[in-house]
């Protein structure tokens, strides 16, 4: 059967955790063994941004190409237009499926694969979910800092929280690359709430609220993480994933300072990934 993965963290700590299933190698799974992120890993980006941001080592509304010189400055777009998908940079598409390269870094990476293609569409206009366009945010910041994307994520993200890279996926690392368990997963949401001291309210204000094209309209993104409510009106964060072989979620309950995690070795499975999240956080809500 698929292996399942489950964690509740609350506001002083882990409340439970849980694994069901098996590898993709047929053993056992446990709950310290780390899964794919899928598109989660976007949310682990958005942390590091907000964290350089905190650190004036980056600008929000700086040109990309400020940070990657060889990313064209015509068209022009925006850190926090990537960080909110309205780059207007290309999704993946057939030919990308199971691309396995390896990069020395982000900006190769996307002058290799993405970076001749025509934009969607002008930056700003229209909402336009990009993983490729977190390439391009994890090539910014790999350029701010002067250090590899890993080496940021450990800087950043340091011990309890352990997040690694698949090492066949080094472009994809920013967008959908990288592994950890579901207990890391949510300790990470619970890095959004005001209490953890990660980031500075004001920021965590601007990364939980939903940007807006260049006429009005709300996209539902702020930085990285989709802000909304859930079915019985409690604010969230969220975010989920899915690819060959993983399939994922976190959600922040931000007024309650409960995070769940659920992630699975089998696309598509669960299908409704949010519910499942939610029925598992449910009893822990009160």
């Amino acid at each position: 059967m698929p292996g399942v993965q489950a964690a509740v963290i609350g506001r002083d700590g882990v409340i439970w955790q849980a694994a069901r299933g098996t590898t993709e190698a047929g053993a056992p799974l446990t709950p310290t063994m780390p899964m794919r992120l899928a598109s989660v890993s976007k949310v682990v980006t958005a942390m590091l941004l907000a964290r350089m941001v905190a650190a004036g080592r980056i600008e929000l509304d700086a040109q990309v190409s400020t940070y990657v010189p060889s990313w064209p400055a015509d068209p022009p777009v925006t850190v926090r237009e990537l960080a909110g998908h309205l780059g207007g940079i290309r999704h993946y598409n057939i030919s990308d499926l199971g691309r396995i390269e390896r990069h020395a870094t982000l900006a190769d990476a996307a002058r290799d694969i993405f970076a001749a293609d025509p934009r969607e569409a002008v930056a700003g206009t229209r909402y336009h979910y990009s993983s490729w366009g977190y390439t391009l945010l994890g090539a910014a910041l790999e350029g701010a800092a002067q250090m590899p994307y890993l080496a940021l994520l450990d800087r950043e993200l340091a011990w309890p929280i352990r997040i690694v890279g698949d090492p066949d996926a080094t472009a994809r690392w920013p967008a959908g690359g990288l592994l950890a368990t579901a207990s890391d997963v949510a300790q990470l949401g619970r890095l959004v709430l005001p209490e953890a001291g990660y980031l500075p309210r004001a920021l965590l204000a601007t990364m939980l609220t939903s940007q807006h094209t260049v006429d009005g309209k709300p996209t539902g993104v702020g930085l990285g993480w989709r802000v909304g409510t859930d079915a019985a009106g409690r604010k969230i964060a969220h975010h989920a994933g899915n690819m060959q072989s993983a399939r994922s979620v976190v959600v922040v309950y931000l007024e309650l300072g409960v995070v769940v995690a659920l992630l699975s070795n089998e696309r598509n499975t669960p299908s409704d990934v949010e519910l499942a999240a939610g029925t598992l956080a449910e009893p822990f809500l009160d």
